[in-house]
């Protein structure tokens, strides 16, 4: 599994998560996992969205019946502690996508979009209005073979066009799963994730410190 350095505030339990998705699927050659997009942050190029087909069998990468129930009772598997939905990557971008012409004309009006209302927080649902998009999470679990085949590619028109190395694997056809969590601490993409970065360490060195600190009050009585 492939931890992108942009995202130090990832979870174990994503990456658990991302492998257990890999493993439920032997023909797919890469999972990932996306979160549901805020509003805010339809227009922001330094969060990537993805959009993805229908629901997926956990046999392998034919979609659920429409109507049909999945592992999870609802036409879709379910992975991770938090529970995901899995699903086939189609793109991936910078840009606003798979949202309606509405929703996208307002928050254009509005200028939404310019920054993340609260850097670091987990993102919560739903998704703006008709929007499909949801936020990618960077982080990556490939098979062996897959990222022998992934490291050997040249680099591709989208993915040049994009700046988004995952459009390297579409564009060669390669199988992209995406398990959508429902909360992913946000990517340091910005001046303002970094300073919200270094906010979270001091105040769990902080923690830890009072931690320890009970700890030997505990041992010696005090």
């Amino acid at each position: 599994v492939n931890v992108q350095g942009d995202e130090p505030l990832v979870e174990p339990s994503a990456i658990d998560a991302s492998a257990r998705l890999l493993l439920s699927h032997p023909t797919a050659d890469i999972a990932t996992l996306s979160t549901p997009l805020p509003a805010a942050l339809l227009l922001d190029p330094s969060k990537v969205k993805v959009v993805c087909g229908p629901p997926l069998h956990s046999e392998g990468l034919l979609p659920v019946s429409r109507g049909a129930a999945g592992p999870s009772g609802g036409g879709a598997e379910r992975v991770g502690g938090e529970g995901a939905t899995c699903r086939r990557a189609l793109f991936f971008s910078r840009a606003p996508i798979g949202v309606d012409r509405q929703t996208l004309a307002s928050l254009l009006l509005r200028g939404g979009g310019a920054a993340d209302p609260n850097p670091g927080a987990p993102n919560p649902g739903p998704n703006p209005g008709e929007c499909a998009a949801q936020q990618h999470v960077g982080l990556y679990a490939f098979r062996p073979p897959s990222l022998q085949r992934f490291v050997e590619l040249p680099p591709s028109r989208l993915e040049a066009l994009e700046q988004l190395e995952q459009m390297r694997a579409l564009e060669a056809g390669m199988a992209i799963l995406v398990g959508e969590v429902q909360s992913a601490r946000s990517g340091v993409d910005t001046r303002e994730d970094y300073e919200m970065l270094q906010r979270v360490w001091r105040e769990r060195e902080g923690s830890a410190r009072r931690s320890e600190r009970a700890k030997r009050a505990g041992a010696t009585g005090i």
